[in-house]
């Protein structure tokens, strides 16, 4: 009966000295876990701070092309609704929202100026006029191209690449 009793005794002592390890490797496993979720977490917010931009201007593009012409509010709200790309993508698209506003901005100038013209310089502004609506027109698709590396769900909840700039 002794015998049992230090067998016991020896498998509680083995078990005893596990429990730390033990403990260890389970603390790990979920610091681990809790890492990756903050991870997702950090992606799903760039994630929908980045559409937020992209619908924005996708909006403003839209009703320019529904209205035929650009809205002198719409148009200085541009900037100020997509001040954040700049922390949020890399200077491509950037660079391609403010060429969007220097174009509607030309718009609206050539818009005042043919309203005050006469109609023979109003013949001249109008090729100008429409040559900047179709690129403003043609700039839709340029935007889904352009923000796409950085709107693909899958790579943008799964890659360190798009924490990075998207590409």
């Amino acid at each position: 009966m002794e015998w049992v009793w230090s067998m016991l005794n020896g498998w509680a002592l083995f078990l005893g000295a596990l429990t730390a390890p033990l403990t260890a490797i389970i603390v790990t496993y979920i610091a681990v876990q809790q890492y990756k979720l903050k991870k997702f977490e950090v992606r799903k917010e760039l994630y929908d701070r980045r559409v937020n931009v992209f619908r924005t201007l996708k909006a403003y593009l839209v009703k320019i092309k529904e209205n035929g012409r650009c809205e002198h509010s719409d148009t200085l709200k541009l900037p100020r609704e997509t001040a954040e790309a700049q922390f949020l993508f890399d200077r491509d698209v950037t660079s391609f929202i403010e060429q969007v506003y220097e174009k509607s901005l030309e718009d609206l100038k050539l818009a005042r100026k043919f309203e005050r013209a006469t109609p023979k310089v109003r013949g001249e502004i109008t090729p100008e006029q429409n040559e900047v609506l179709d690129w403003l027109h043609n700039a839709s698709v340029d935007a889904d191209r352009l923000f796409e590396p950085y709107l693909r769900l899958r790579a943008c909840l799964k890659s360190d690449d798009n924490l990075k700039g998207g590409k």
